[in-house]
């Protein structure tokens, strides 16, 4: 029996890596009918993540998060700030 065209299907999340933002991660799923999850991570633990209609908008900021947190702790590794967790 064939589905309706307008529920949703669960599946595996699509994975994808990004030159810009190396070492990050990115996981976008379709929660409900039209509406997706986009969570990106790096080995360190850092969580983006972020949901709404367009995925590649959602993927876009995203990346944008990870450019931005990855100059972040570039910029306090080299002022010799305490990394996270260390205190």
């Amino acid at each position: 029996m064939n589905k309706p065209k307008n529920e949703a299907t669960v599946g595996p999340p699509a994975t994808g890596v990004f030159p810009q933002t190396r070492g990050w991660i990115f996981d976008v799923t379709e929660v409900s009918a039209g509406v997706h999850e986009v969570i990106c991570h790096d080995r360190a633990g850092w969580v983006i993540a972020a949901t709404g209609l367009d995925p590649d908008a959602l993927i876009e900021g995203c990346k944008a998060g990870a450019i931005d947190m990855m100059t972040g702790a570039r910029t306090s590794v080299e002022r010799g700030s305490r990394a996270k967790g260390e205190e």
